[in-house]
């Protein structure tokens, strides 16, 4: 049995001094072109002023619900932690991974992720059985495509788990936390992050703890990076998992994109034949 998704949080965070905002109203017109329609429900979380009026005279004529919650990256505890981390990736011979260990701030915002879709649920503006991560983005494939489409759970999904993409096939055992971190290695990505309410909400709390664990020991770098160490066999054994991911990888069924890093997408992913993306901004 299918579950349709209705909540998702997608979200802007200004990543630096510059504010790049004619880039940023020509990627929000874009994304919203891209994906938004899919999207019943869906809560905004940001930090950055201007996009409040941007998103909202997109979104206005949209027969969606949107709400648009602004936030002090200081409420963050992602944020709080910057200082910190650059101080190591100021450190000589700590290794570079643009934009990875060059920006802190682009650090803290990929750990903010699971914070934000924490926040959202705990909100309680909108109710559903599930709630979703989606970095903006994320169906860039076919936003040519101008479709009106909806997200649906996949049936194999374990409500106890969180699902995502699993984005290579690599070891899980005899590799340390050491070599993911500093040398980059991906497991899973960051992009889209599924689950129930309540498993969310665990596996948020679980992956703070690795995150203030891992810089006491001076070791840092995005969330995927994080997440690929969490979950060896090494780190089980010194940190029980709480709340185990559900990878999912291609090859299982065949969707528009078979590209690992959406494959989880577009396998939620599902066009009504019968409308265009227009009929729906009428």
């Amino acid at each position: 049995m299918y579950h349709r998704m209705r909540s998702v949080l997608p979200t802007y965070i200004k990543k630096g001094r510059k504010q790049w905002k004619c880039y940023f109203k020509r990627k929000l017109k874009h994304d919203e072109e891209e994906h938004y329609p899919s999207y019943d429900n869906c809560i905004h979380t940001t930090g950055y002023i201007p996009y409040n009026s941007d998103e909202e005279e997109l979104r206005n004529n949209s027969a969606f619900t949107t709400q648009i919650i602004m936030f002090s990256r200081d409420e963050l505890w992602s944020f709080l932690i910057k200082p910190q981390i650059a101080k190591l990736y100021s450190k000589p011979g700590y290794p570079k991974h643009y934009p990875n260990t060059y920006l802190p701030e682009y650090t803290c915002m990929t750990h903010s992720k699971l914070t934000l879709v924490a926040k959202a649920i705990d909100s309680k503006l909108l109710a559903s059985d599930y709630y979703s991560w989606i970095d903006l983005g994320y169906f860039r494939d076919v936003s040519s495509r101008k479709k009106y489409f909806y997200l649906e759970v996949p049936n194999d999904f374990d409500n106890s788990t969180v699902g995502v993409n699993q984005v290579y096939d690599v070891p899980l055992k005899n590799v340390s936390a050491r070599s993911i971190i500093l040398g980059n290695k991906n497991w899973i990505g960051g992009g889209l992050f599924l689950g129930k309410p309540d498993v969310l909400k665990q596996f948020e709390s679980q992956y703070k703890t690795r995150v203030m664990y891992y810089l006491s020991q001076e070791l840092m770098n995005v969330e995927q990076h994080i997440l690929y160490s969490m979950y060896t066999a090494e780190e089980r054994k010194k940190n029980p998992i709480t709340v185990e991911v559900q990878p999912y990888l291609p090859g299982k069924q065949k969707v528009i994109s078979r590209d690992p890093w959406f494959y989880l997408g577009f396998l939620m992913y599902n066009e009504n034949i019968n409308a265009s993306y227009r009929s729906y901004r009428s």
